[in-house]
């Protein structure tokens, strides 16, 4: 199946863009900016296409969102994948907070994490919107809390553990360690936020 499309300027012949790409360079202006300071005019000119032709591949701004976040969420497999690829416990989730915070201050994209500042501002957004914000936010969650439950099965952490808990703690830590690097904050300062978060689990 064919990513492009064709765009018709006023003149001259008409053009292809290519869906992947458009998804793209939408998702770092929704990145940068939010949804709600993002315009369909800034995407229609950082994609290079007429704003018909933006709503005939995506539809609205809301419909677009929802597609950048799915591809968005494929990208933040790596933490996630993180903590199976170790057998303690401890080691995984050292490595799922330092994967996120490599990634919110990798290069070549806006710092932080799209998912944790829509899910900071999920009040301003239409409610279907925030509602599968809150969707993906749970399935971190839930991913975290899956890789707990194993360490209590294999003896790692306590019969009692609050393995719901502990993963909801852990993934606001991300998203208070993502709006920090937002704001600036460096590598060094956030990692110093491992040791106290790795004590939850003794």
């Amino acid at each position: 199946m064919s990513t492009e499309l064709s765009s018709a300027p006023a003149r001259g012949r008409p053009r292809c863009f290519n869906l992947e790409e458009a998804l793209d360079r939408s998702l770092l202006l929704f990145w940068a900016k939010g949804f709600q300071n993002t315009s369909l005019d800034e995407i229609a000119e950082a994609v290079g296409v007429k704003k018909p032709s933006l709503y005939a591949a995506f539809g609205d701004k809301e419909m677009l969102f929802r597609k950048v976040l799915q591809r968005y969420s494929a990208k933040l497999s790596e933490p996630i994948q993180a903590l199976d690829r170790y057998d303690d416990v401890r080691e995984a989730i050292d490595a799922f907070i330092e994967l996120g915070i490599a990634g919110g201050c990798s290069q070549g994209h806006p710092r932080g994490c799209l998912l944790a500042s829509a899910f900071a501002d999920s009040t301003l957004l239409p409610p279907n919107l925030a509602k599968e914000i809150t969707a993906l936010v749970n399935e971190a969650d839930q991913a975290v809390a899956r890789r707990l439950k194993k360490a209590v099965r294999d003896g790692q952490l306590p019969a009692d553990f609050d393995t719901k808990g502990t993963a909801k703690f852990l993934i606001t830590l991300m998203h208070g360690i993502a709006l920090r690097v937002r704001a600036g904050e460096s590598r060094a300062a956030l990692r110093r936020m491992k040791k106290p978060a790795l004590r939850c689990l003794q």
